[in-house]
């Protein structure tokens, strides 16, 4: 879980970061004249995407049948 935890953190980082240079890039075109929020629209989607991309690469690459738990031990079966 510590591991998950620490991942998630630079993750998290490094979009923070993408985002900046996104936003940054976005207020210096043409002179500084983009507006704001304009910029921030363009990192939000930016980075955005780019975590949909890894995440559907992460999901595809995971072997057939990983996403089934087993059973824990001395579970009871409920009819419904």
């Amino acid at each position: 879980m510590g591991t998950l935890m620490l991942l998630r953190q630079i993750g998290a980082s490094i979009a923070l970061a993408a985002a900046a240079t996104v936003y940054a890039a976005g207020t210096a075109h043409a002179g500084g004249t983009a507006p704001a929020a304009t910029a921030n629209g363009h990192a939000v989607f930016a980075v955005t995407l780019a975590g949909t991309v890894v995440a559907a690469g992460a999901l595809v690459a995971l072997p057939r049948g990983t996403g089934r738990l087993p059973a824990p031990p001395g579970a009871v079966a409920v009819a419904v």
